[in-house]
């Protein structure tokens, strides 16, 4: 009987408790191994099947990750640890992934989430995928994209130098979009209908609808986020994907507004004004034209002009053709009508408004009009300014909403009343009516009288003129009536105005100084004598009665004449009367 030693022996097994077969070994069945590793160590490892089945026993679920991997030591993990790569099914979605630098070795699952985890590099030769999706980059010397039979050509082609064609697997050059006889360029003919083509130096991009040599649609975006069309309106986008523009179907282009409602409407923002200027190549801003056409079909030189100075602060708008300015606007405000350069300095330093300059032959004015009967001008002509009303009607002058003075068509002058009627030969007119009582001061012109009227009054004293004088304007004096037909000129007398009252002083003897005298005066042709006194002879006796000085002049050289107010004299001679009744009573007693 063999030995159980022997038997091993014989079969060419090492070792009874740990397996180990030196040489060869065939098993033409199946080879079950039941442990949790297994090494092989050869040289060469040849299967003659021509597939490898891989967790044959993941079945119940997809729960666990199936692939192969390996270890190496690179020498760039932390702490020296082993680094494993490989290829796995990721149960978690589905995908085959290739990775590396996993420095954990996986088990039934590879630990995404591990340290040093990463997706690795993958170079193949012909590559064909349903779906082909790039998480960072897409690298070739040469990507096409075919057809849908991939058979009949390229939809999408790269030759490697940065040159995409979209439709034509042979475009590669602006140059190879031939249109016409002539080489196109980028500025005036497109490439051919269906194409797009981006411009390597300036990052401009073109697209082609229709390629005939005088119809050429496309569209050509710079700096522009892009132009797209939506609805009845095409858009113009901003790189902040902000609708600036707009193109309705019926031509009307809105800037800013998505319903224009012209050929050109301009619309501000809610905290600006919508504005329309051109600048150089430094920021300054230069002349801006905007011409129309004649009626026949001519261009014409008349249009909206924005006229560029030396500086920023220097522009102005003319309205006007380029050699005559009809309309100019300044940077200030002012206004000029045939007048490039209106200024306002005869009315005062720092002037400005509106200047007309010759407008018309023999006048130019400002006219304003309402009906048949409602024309006014502003005018000045050779020698003279105007205010002028030029209907049968009043020029009427207001304030606060209300009428304030009248010019009547017949020339009279009205203050503070609008139609009461004048009597013959009164040609001016100024009234306040207040506090139900009308005052009214008139002129009239046939017989040169001056008259003061008091109206409407039902009894009391109405103070017609009255005087001020002195830094609080004070009432000095004053010309009143009453209801009885009578006047008074008074002066102001209240006794809290006056101070050292006096009524000792003697009267009579500055009355005997007084020089009455019988004259006629030289203006008068008939000579008439009157009674009275030479002013120059009353005022060292009583000098509040005169006013001026004996032979004084203007600085002329004119006579200067003195005045008097014989009122003044009324106290001297009733204290001379009191101070003679005073003197006849001791006399008679």
């Amino acid at each position: 009987m063999a030995t159980q030693s022997k038997f091993f022996a014989d079969l060419g097994i090492k070792s009874a408790t740990h397996t180990e077969v030196d040489g060869n070994l065939t098993i033409a069945g199946n080879l079950t191994v039941q442990g949790t590793q297994t090494t092989i160590d050869s040289t060469t490892k040849s299967v003659a099947d021509s597939m490898i089945e891989l967790a044959s026993g993941n079945t119940s679920s997809d729960i666990k990750d199936i692939g192969i991997y390996g270890n190496y030591d690179d020498g760039l993990s932390d702490g020296g640890a082993s680094e494993y790569t490989g290829l796995f099914r990721d149960a978690s979605d589905s995908t085959w992934k290739f990775y590396d630098g996993l420095e954990v070795e996986p088990t039934t699952t590879v630990n995404t989430s591990g340290t040093g985890y990463t997706l690795a590099d993958l170079q193949v030769g012909d590559l064909t995928a349903t779906t082909l999706t790039a998480t960072n980059g897409l690298t070739g010397s040469s990507i096409t994209y075919p057809t849908s039979d991939g058979t009949s050509g390229q939809v999408i082609k790269t030759n490697g130098s940065g040159t995409l064609s979209f439709g034509n697997a042979t475009l590669d050059s602006l140059s190879d979009c031939t249109i016409s006889s002539a080489t196109p360029s980028a500025t005036t003919n497109p490439p051919y209908a269906g194409a797009m083509w981006i411009e390597e130096d300036t990052g401009d991009v073109y697209v082609c609808t229709n390629a005939t040599t005088n119809n050429n649609t496309w569209v050509k975006t710079g700096s522009a986020d892009g132009i797209t069309a939506s609805g009845s309106n095409t858009i113009i986008q901003s790189p902040d994907d902000t609708s600036v523009a707009y193109i309705n179907n019926t031509g009307y282009f809105g800037i800013n507004h998505d319903n224009p409602a012209g050929r050109l409407h301009v619309a501000g923002h809610t905290s600006s004004i919508a504005s329309i200027f051109e600048s150089n190549g430094n920021g300054d801003t230069v002349p801006l034209q905007l011409k129309v056409k004649a009626n026949n079909g001519t261009t014409s030189t008349q249009g909206l002009y924005g006229n560029a100075g030396s500086t920023s602060t220097d522009n102005t708008i003319t309205l006007g053709s380029s050699s005559t300015s009809g309309l100019t606007v300044t940077n200030g405000g002012n206004v000029g009508i045939n007048e490039t350069s209106p200024e306002f300095s005869g009315f005062g330093s720092n002037g400005g408004g509106l200047e007309l300059d010759d407008v018309g032959s023999s006048f130019t004015a400002v006219k304003v009009s309402q009906g048949s009967t409602g024309n006014l001008y502003l005018a000045a002509s050779t020698g003279a300014g105007y205010l002028w009303q030029h209907s049968n009607s009043p020029m009427i002058f207001g304030t606060n909403n209300a009428e304030r003075i009248r010019i009547e068509e017949s020339g009279d002058i009205r203050f503070g009343i609008s139609n009461a009627g004048l009597t013959a030969g009164e040609v001016y007119t100024f009234d306040n009516q207040m506090k139900g009582n009308t005052i009214a001061l008139r002129t009239q012109g046939g017989t040169g009288m001056f008259s003061i009227d008091m109206l409407n009054t039902t009894g009391g004293t109405c103070k017609q003129v009255q005087f001020r004088a002195g830094g609080s304007a004070a009432v000095t004096g004053s010309i009143t009536s009453t209801g009885n037909n009578a006047t008074q000129y008074n002066t102001s007398s209240d006794y809290r105005l006056k101070e050292n009252v006096d009524y000792t002083w003697d009267a009579t003897t500055k009355l005997k100084q007084l020089k009455p005298a019988r004259f006629n005066w030289i203006t008068d042709d008939s000579n008439t004598l009157v009674d009275g006194f030479l002013a120059h002879e009353v005022s060292s006796i009583v000098p509040e009665a005169i006013t001026g000085a004996k032979d004084a002049v203007d600085s002329e050289g004119n006579p200067d004449y003195q005045g008097i107010d014989q009122s003044k004299l009324v106290p001297l001679l009733v204290k001379t009367i009191q101070e003679l009744e005073a003197r006849i009573t001791t006399l008679e007693s």
